[in-house]
C-alpha cells in the first residue's frame, strides 16, 4: 500500500466518521510486508489532509505526539475543483447521455458545463458494468446442470 492508497482508505473512513484513531489505523489491511511501515504511511497521508484543511490532528496533551485526527468540517462539505478538457468533457456528456437515453432518463448531461450529479452518474454507469461483468464471470464458473 502507497500513500495513495492509504489517503483514499482513510478519506472512505471519514466518509463514514468524524474521528480517526490509531486504533483505526492499526485494523487497516495490507500485506505482511507492508505492515511495519503502515503507520508510517498513514502518518505521511494524514498530513496531506490536515495540509488541505480536511482533518486537524489531536495532540496528546503535553506532547507534539498526534494521536487521532478529526474532520474539521463535514466531509459531504468538503469540495474540489478539476478543470476538464473538452474531448474528456464530451466522453463523459456522451456516455452518460447514451446511458441515460437508453434507459429512459432525460439526457441533461452538458458537454460544456459537466457537473457533480454528472460525474455520480458517471460512476453509476461504470458500476453497472462492473457489475454485469462480474455476473457473467460466475455464470461461466458455475457448473452446467442437466
Amino acid at each position: 500500500m502507497n500513500t495513495l492508497e492509504m489517503r483514499n482508505t482513510l478519506v472512505s473512513h471519514f466518509l463514514k466518521k468524524n474521528l480517526l484513531t490509531i486504533d483505526d489505523i492499526n485494523n487497516i489491511k495490507v500485506d505482511d510486508e507492508i505492515e511495519k511501515y503502515k503507520e508510517s504511511i498513514a502518518r505521511s497521508a494524514l498530513k496531506e489532509l490536515e495540509e488541505i484543511k480536511m482533518i486537524s490532528g489531536l495532540k496528546i496533551k503535553d506532547s507534539d505526539i498526534v494521536s487521532a485526527w478529526i474532520l474539521n468540517s463535514p466531509i459531504g462539505s468538503n469540495g474540489q475543483t478539476i478543470q476538464l478538457s473538452y474531448p474528456v468533457a464530451n466522453e463523459i456528456a456522451t456516455h452518460v447521455n447514451s446511458f441515460k437515453k437508453s434507459n429512459g432518463y432525460e439526457q441533461d448531461c452538458d458537454v460544456l458545463s459537466i457537473t457533480e450529479d454528472d460525474i455520480f452518474f458517471l460512476c453509476a454507469i461504470i458500476n453497472t458494468i462492473l457489475k454485469n461483468t462480474m455476473d457473467k464471470e460466475l455464470e461461466q464458473k458455475e457448473p452446467d446442470e442437466e
